[in-house]
């Protein structure tokens, strides 16, 4: 009984390490980050993203302000 309570803890210590190894931090500060949209007319658009609600992204960019 002792080594089948043992076992059961050492399963749940492996799912742990395994969720916490899921966590990714390199796209949780988007808005420090600048993208670079290229349209299908040529343009090119560098700037910060403010919103994007899958149909529309906003944008806000130094030369032009806000671009829809």
């Amino acid at each position: 009984m002792r080594k089948f309570t043992i076992y059961i803890i050492l399963l749940f210590l492996a799912f742990q390490i395994h969720i916490k190894g899921q966590t990714n931090n390199e796209f949780e500060n988007k808005e420090d980050q600048l993208f670079l949209i290229k349209k299908n007319n040529g343009i090119e658009i560098i700037g910060k993203i403010i919103s994007d609600d899958g149909r529309e992204i906003l944008i806000i960019t130094k030369s032009i302000g806000n671009y829809s």
